[in-house]
């Protein structure tokens, strides 16, 4: 699923997020690290770029991690040169996509 997004800036290093195409919104703050904190229809999420990679998950009520056999336990990562100077359009575009992953995992 492609998801779509925009944003606006609160203050300088911190953005509002929201999802054009699917419930949903986060903040994203930075520079080191730059992370993102959210919910995508009902269900929160983290984000976080530094050092030399980015990771995504999803969180249950408590801020946990879902157990492996819930179907909205996720988790994605990569290596990323310099993650904690990341631009926010990148990190942006990058939690958009595991959301859209994310989205294809729980239908």
């Amino acid at each position: 699923m492609i998801v779509t997004w925009e944003h606006s800036e609160a203050y300088p290093g911190l953005w509002l997020v929201t999802f054009a195409n699917v419930e949903g919104e986060y903040e994203l703050s930075g520079p080191f690290p730059v992370q993102g904190v959210g919910s995508v229809q009902g269900t929160d999420f983290y984000f976080r770029a530094r050092n030399y990679a980015w990771e995504f998950e999803t969180n249950d009520e408590t801020g946990g991690l879902f157990s492996p056999n819930d179907r909205r336990a996720f988790q994605r990562s990569s290596l990323f040169p310099k993650a904690d100077s990341m631009p926010f359009s990148q990190a942006a575009t990058i939690i958009a996509h595991c959301v859209g992953e994310f989205l294809e995992q729980v239908a």
